[in-house]
């Protein structure tokens, strides 16, 4: 489907592949120019996210992505059951220590296998995420499957099998590993609803934010906020060409990527996009690099938009009115720490 053409009022934009085309007005974005001008282009600043499902501000987008990928999965369900484990803190001497041995030894994924074997599934096919307790940092799962009907005293039998080995029998009435129950028997609202209500995990973050040791995470160890049984969402992949290059890749701790989340801002030219054969226009970006100034700066720019969004638009002539005005509104001079080279690039610090 193609994307709407800009309001009326908008600043034409540059087809690509084209001489730019004539500004008609500009009074949307608050910016006067004269009327025989033919050069002025339409710009695109945004927030350059860290992009990790620890962050406060990604995690939503993110969130609402998967959600929209769920929705046709659960849809081949028979039937939708929400599983919730614990882990009881006393059989391990750190919140990270129990993470790490059900990571290890695949305490869910064994689970579900002997649910399988005792056929009250209806699908090898499951979907979890995962939770952390505020008051003791204790890992938990949700995990959605593809169930009418499971007995709690199977439940608590699969899942306490995997207590760890030489800790001897459970006492006190205390679970072998942890408690297990079926926290949602049923969806009012079907395959929708279970998606929403089990992705809402993944769009919030702890009102104390995650564990120390959660986010000291992320270079040895990764730690995934949800998962899937294998084959899950049916994608078939493609073999890729190798680029002969190989990338090089920053490890970073998940606190390190949030601390860097915001401190620079993506530019993007808007485009229009005509279709030669059939004259369809979609509008399009392409990406020319990121400044180092963080996006707190956006809030200087005049936008009739949502003031809530990390995205403004500004107009100029070349690149460099984009350094520019930005280096206007930051109060000082911002450099380009990312950029693809283009014909215009070494006329990126002077003027037309």
């Amino acid at each position: 489907m193609a994307t709407p053409r800009p309001a009326a009022g908008a600043p034409a934009l540059r087809a690509r592949g084209r001489p730019p085309v004539r500004d008609v007005s500009l009074e949307l974005y608050r910016n006067s120019v004269t009327a025989g001008d033919e050069t002025l282009r339409l710009f695109e600043l945004s927030k350059c996210r860290c992009n990790c499902w620890f962050c406060p501000d990604c995690c939503k987008s993110k969130g609402y992505n998967l959600r929209a990928e769920l929705v046709p999965i659960l849809e081949t369900f028979a039937g939708l059951l929400l599983l919730t484990f614990t882990v009881d803190p006393e059989l391990f001497p750190s919140p990270q220590a129990a993470f790490e041995y059900l990571m290890d030894n695949r305490c869910l994924s064994r689970t579900m296998q002997d649910l399988r074997r005792a056929s009250v599934l209806n699908s090898n096919r499951y979907f979890y995420v995962v939770e952390w307790q505020e008051r003791t940092e204790q890992v938990h799962f949700h995990v959605l499957v593809d169930a009418t009907f499971v007995a709690h005293d199977l439940l608590t039998r699969c899942w306490g099998k995997n207590r760890p080995p030489g800790l001897g029998p459970p006492r006190d009435g205390r679970p072998a590993i942890g408690f297990a129950w079926i926290s949602k028997p049923s969806f009012e609202g079907g395959p929708l609803h279970a998606a929403r209500y089990v992705t809402k995990y993944l769009t919030k973050v702890p009102q104390k934010g995650f564990p120390g040791w959660v986010l000291a995470m992320g270079v040895q160890r990764r730690v995934r906020r949800y998962g899937t049984s294998r084959g899950f969402w049916d994608r078939v992949s493609l073999p890729s060409e190798p680029s002969g290059r190989k990338r090089q890749r920053r490890e970073l701790s998940y606190a390190e990527r949030l601390s860097e989340c915001g401190t620079t801002l993506n530019v993007c030219e808007v485009c229009e996009d005509i279709d030669r054969y059939t004259g369809e226009v979609t509008i399009g970006r392409e990406w020319l690099g990121r400044l180092a100034v963080g996006c707190e700066v956006l809030d200087r720019f005049e936008d009739l938009g949502d003031p809530r969004r990390r995205r403004r638009f500004l107009v100029g002539y070349l690149v460099c009115d984009v350094l520019e005005q930005v280096s206007e509104r930051a109060g000082f001079a911002v450099r380009w720490v990312g950029s693809v080279w283009k014909p215009e690039a070494a006329a990126w610090s002077t003027k037309p």
